[in-house]
């Protein structure tokens, strides 16, 4: 993490200006708690531990990590550095920084004590896939207001979508197409999503609604089946 600690690697200059004065330093038992996951989740899952190589360990494997924008120094630099260092074949990743919520206009922290939980969130009735909705609106490559009305709006769409697909359905495969583009292009989510509030709206049949609600829950993790 970047410090103002009188111990740790200092930053070159030329690197970033703002970070002049600071260090880089990290916990390395930290960077390999996701191996220890898999390995957790093998056995969980009945199945050998020693499979983490598949993922950990396989040229042909691509594992991606979704970190807030305060851990890219760490998880960049330090996890490749490491990886490279004990010479093992590890798998490089693939990182994406997701920025900052904010709420009330601050940034959500513990120490402001403006977390919003999404175990709160489902205590008081809201659906998982309805949270998760709302969240995929939002570019992950910039600061976002989280509104506290945003579940609310999401529900709304989903419950529309839903009805959609209970019917004759215009068209589906520009849609899908639409779908698989928009991820494809930096994980644009929240354009998928438009694209898909805006077919619900539109008339039409031929559509195929199995196949649609395949790729929704499969590429966005949204289950339409309750």
């Amino acid at each position: 993490f970047p410090s103002h600690d009188t111990w740790g690697i200092p930053v070159p200059a030329e690197i970033d200006p703002d970070m002049k004065g600071k260090t880089l330093y990290v916990w390395p038992d930290s960077l390999i708690a996701p191996i220890s996951f898999t390995k957790a989740a093998l056995k969980a899952k009945g199945r050998k531990v020693e499979e983490y190589e598949r993922f950990w360990k396989d040229p042909e494997a691509r594992i991606f990590q979704f970190l807030g924008q305060d851990n890219v120094y760490f998880y960049v630099l330090m996890q490749g550095a490491m990886w490279l260092g004990v010479k093992d074949h590890w798998t490089m990743t693939d990182v994406y920084s997701v920025f900052h919520l904010m709420v009330d206009g601050e940034k959500m922290s513990k120490s402001r004590g403006n977390l919003v939980f999404v175990s709160e969130l489902i205590k008081q009735g809201i659906d998982p896939m309805t949270i998760r909705w709302a969240l995929l609106k939002r570019p992950y490559r910039s600061e976002y207001m989280w509104q506290r009305t945003e579940t609310t709006q999401a529900e709304l769409e989903l419950t529309a979508l839903k009805n959609k697909l209970k019917g004759e359905i215009p068209p589906t495969s520009e849609l899908i197409s639409k779908i698989y583009d928009y991820l494809a292009n930096d994980l644009n989510s929240a354009a998928a999503i438009t694209a898909i509030n805006d077919w619900v709206v539109q008339d039409g049949s031929g559509g195929n609604g199995e196949e649609l609600s395949g790729v929704i829950d499969g590429l966005l993790g949204i289950s339409l089946s309750a």
